[in-house]
């Protein structure tokens, strides 16, 4: 007799609640692409598992198929979402039910349509292209950009771009595209004196130093024109990890904010200087085209209560998260 197939859990089952325990101060934060990576590759292989099925190891096959499917749908309605095809004029196959929290549409408004239905003036639309193509090509990338709502209200937008991977792990003539709100500052912001150590650094390389504020450089004993033009190198020392500041700052391009612990150096005495660095995407023309590097600097940091340099995983700050839901114009 044959076995009835077993159905994945839908989307209201899935209970993240111990995800957010906020009174465990051990606990260890996820960002949500590591997250998601995790949690779709437990879904596949949780329904990939061999199950009897109707019509011999055919059926088993097509059942094993069927149900890695229902289940990794039930996770992908959670994540903000859309499939187009890689050629003009990019056609929207499918839509998660998330997209409508990013940019307003439901799903079947877009489905069917081209991706023009969320491009507008500010939208650099080749380089919207160009990334659907790589990804079409195997190359994974993730960047900033402006899309538009269905109430035409422009909004930044990190995309993460994929080529779409069945169940037997082959590439589809499909390109997913993770869209999720993008963290950013009005140049204005970035430009005032609020009395935080801060510095204003282009967003491409080498990122070099265009603007500081009286705090920075009372905090490393420096002249302004001792950094403008250069790289924030000048403040690295022995026990900095350049490289990886670097990463975060690449990381920092497709609008999401950066937070790390990290030790510098005082230039004047070579003294160490521990502090807690922000990286925030600078909106300037409708561009990521700056960074707002701002320092805090840890006093505990030598002192006999303190015990070791912590670094953060990156991620989201609350002001940053709040100004990527802000349009342009505000």
């Amino acid at each position: 007799a044959s076995q009835a197939m077993q159905a994945g859990p839908s989307a209201k089952d899935v209970d993240y609640s111990c995800l957010e325990d906020e009174d465990d101060e051990n606990s260890l934060e996820l960002d949500p692409a590591t997250f998601r990576a995790f949690v779709e590759g437990a879904v596949k292989d949780l329904y990939l598992a061999e199950k009897p099925g109707e019509g011999g190891a055919e059926g088993a096959a097509a059942a094993n198929k069927t149900g890695a499917r229902f289940g990794y749908n039930a996770y992908v309605g959670q994540v903000p979402r859309i499939m187009v095809l890689p050629k003009a004029p990019y056609n929207i196959v499918h839509c998660s039910p998330a997209i409508s929290e990013v940019l307003g549409f439901r799903e079947r408004e877009m489905e069917g349509r081209s991706l023009n239905i969320a491009q507008g003036p500010m939208t650099n639309v080749a380089l919207l292209q160009a990334k659907i193509n790589e990804a079409h090509g195997g190359t994974r990338s993730e960047h900033a950009f402006i899309l538009y709502t269905n109430k035409g209200e422009d909004r930044v937008v990190t995309i993460e771009f994929e080529p779409e991977i069945n169940v037997n792990g082959e590439a589809t003539e499909k390109v997913i595209l993770t869209i999720d709100h993008g963290d950013w500052v009005p140049k204005k912001i970035a430009d005032a004196e609020d009395g935080r150590a801060k510095v204003t650094v282009k967003a491409d390389k080498p990122w070099n130093v265009e603007q500081t504020s009286p705090s920075f450089n009372d905090m490393y004993a420096l002249k302004e024109e001792m950094i403008l033009g250069r790289t924030l190198n000048v403040v690295f020392g022995p026990r900095t990890d350049a490289n990886m500041f670097r990463q975060l700052l690449m990381q920092a391009k497709s609008a999401r904010t950066q937070h790390v612990d990290m030790w510098t150096c005082r230039p004047s005495d070579m003294s160490h200087v521990f502090v807690s660095v922000s990286i925030f995407p600078v909106l300037d023309k409708g561009e990521i085209g700056h960074f707002m590097v701002v320092f805090k600097h840890d006093e505990m940091a030598g002192s006999p209560q303190f015990t070791s340099p912590r670094r953060s995983r990156p991620g989201s700050s609350p002001l940053a998260a709040a100004a990527g839901r802000m349009t342009i114009s505000e």
